[in-house]
């Protein structure tokens, strides 16, 4: 499970602010880190079990990607390496696209929404069983683990409290976006944010758990920074990583 905030050129001075919480529900995990996968030189939150990514920014190709987890369908194949290989291999916005598009109608991979952009794009792919719905956005996306655009009724109960939860967390960032610059600072407060009915950083219990929180921050003219922290955003100060 995920939350992600994307935007371009979100005030006077940055081109990019990406933002991806990743969430703990039911899966085994192995821990994870940040490192640079050869290719295109992808600064990325590299998963130990799956041996993909969460989400990634190249250093090259200067394309960023995430992925968010849609409960409902279970594929063979892993969404994180398929993350991986695209924001690896590819040499811009429109051939990871082409890549991702191609690979997910194959139907082997597992129900979830991809953002993949560059400086100048940013789209949202919620993918299903094989089915693909791609939709561009103008400057910012907001990205959780339910679609907006793909029909779908999950049949079990737990699927839904997730998909009702998504759509509270997406509410409170939206209207926390709407109408004004954002900053750094306001990444990293949507990235510690604790409510009382919603939450996007979270504690485990009947709810689910954050294990870590990764942003890029890219200013005009700049080297771009990668912040991440390890464990509950809200509990940890953020290390950059340098590449």
């Amino acid at each position: 499970m995920c939350t992600i905030v994307a935007m371009l050129r979100p005030n006077g001075e940055d081109r990019l602010l990406f933002l991806e919480n990743h969430d703990k529900v039911d899966a085994e995990y192995l821990g994870e880190d940040v490192r640079i996968i050869e290719g295109n030189r992808v600064v990325a939150l590299f998963d130990y079990r799956s041996k993909g990514i969460v989400c990634g920014y190249s250093l090259e190709a200067g394309i960023f990607g995430g992925v968010a987890n849609v409960p409902g369908f279970k594929g063979s194949m892993s969404r994180g390496v398929l993350l991986r290989e695209v924001l690896s291999g590819s040499k811009g916005l429109s051939g990871a696209i082409e890549t991702i598009e191609v690979r997910l109608r194959s139907g082997l991979y597992g129900s979830a929404n991809y953002v993949l952009g560059d400086m100048e794009g940013l789209f949202r792919i919620e993918s299903l069983g094989g089915r693909l719905y791609i939709s561009a956005a103008k400057d910012s996306l907001v990205v959780t683990n339910r679609f907006r655009d793909m029909d779908f009724k999950p049949e079990k109960d737990f699927h839904q409290r997730i998909i009702e939860n998504s759509l509270m967390r997406e509410s409170y960032i939206q209207t926390y976006i709407q109408g004004k610059g954002l900053t750094l600072g306001d990444f990293l407060r949507i990235a510690t944010h604790h409510g009382k009915e919603v939450s996007v950083c979270r504690h485990g219990g009947s709810d689910t758990l954050t294990l870590s929180s990764v942003i890029f921050h890219v200013k005009e003219g700049r080297p771009p920074k990668i912040l991440y922290s390890i464990g509950n955003p809200c509990e940890n100060q953020y290390k950059e990583f340098i590449a």
